[in-house]
Parts: structure tokens; C-alpha cells; sequence
């Protein structure tokens, strides 16, 4: 009797640490993916900097063939755009290395086996529709 009762403490002691690791690693799982969904969201909205900037030399060069502008005030933009877009490189970079570590540790040290990658993957998925709707974060 004694022993059933022992067997039924260290079972059920058993489960409870399994669904602990469980809901830990799925509240691990789900901060991982909204930081990685947060850091996409950043780097989509460089992207879509990158491309009105992009547009903005694009108008300059326009006005200066159609004579809307000198050739001194063209550069004097141009310049100005490239402190822009240096600065936006910068950012863009740290933002790139960011995540590209964090993607590296989460999935060689957290997620090794391929369904908790697909999960992590379906998390993400989730939060970038959520966080990313506008295009930024």
C-alpha cells in the first residue's frame, strides 16, 4: 500500500515537472518570436525607408533635367540625402546583425529538432501579421 502510494507521489510529481517544461518552453517559444517578429518588423520599415529615400534622389535627378532646380541645389540635396542615407545604412546593419545573432543562438541552442522550428516559425508568422500590419513596427 505503501509503495502504490509512493508510486502515485513520484508520478504525479512527473507530470507536473513535464507540463512545467512544457508551458515554460512554449512561453520561451512565444517571447522568441515576438522578439524575432519585432526585430523583421524593424528591418521591413529600413526597407521601405531605403526605397523613399531611393525615390527622393530619384526626384531631385528629375527636377534637374526638367531645370526646376540648379545644379548647386542639386547637390546641396544630394548631399543631405547620403547623410540620410548613411545614417540609415547604420541602423539598418545593426538592426541585420541583431537578429541574424539571435536567429543563430535560438536555433542552435533552443530549437534543434524540426517541429519546434515549424512551431517557432508559425509564432513568428502570427506575430509579424500582427505587429507588422502598417509596415512598421
Amino acid at each position: 500500500m505503501f509503495r502504490r502510494i509512493t508510486n502515485i507521489i513520484i508520478f504525479a510529481l512527473l507530470a507536473a515537472s513535464i507540463a512545467s517544461c512544457t508551458q515554460n518552453k512554449q512561453k520561451q517559444m512565444e517571447t522568441d518570436a515576438q522578439k524575432i517578429a519585432g526585430m523583421e518588423c524593424v528591418s521591413r520599415d529600413f526597407t521601405h525607408k531605403k526605397f523613399f529615400l531611393a525615390s527622393q534622389y530619384t526626384k531631385v535627378d528629375d527636377k534637374l533635367l526638367n531645370k526646376k532646380i540648379s545644379m548647386q541645389a542639386a547637390d546641396s540635396i544630394r548631399s543631405a540625402l547620403d547623410v540620410k542615407k548613411t545614417e540609415l545604412v547604420k541602423q539598418s546593419q545593426v538592426v541585420s546583425d541583431s537578429l541574424l545573432h539571435f536567429l543563430r543562438t535560438v536555433w542552435k541552442d533552443r530549437y534543434v529538432d524540426k517541429t519546434d522550428k515549424e512551431k517557432l516559425d508559425s509564432l513568428v508568422e502570427i506575430e509579424l501579421a500582427a505587429k507588422c500590419k502598417s509596415g512598421s513596427p
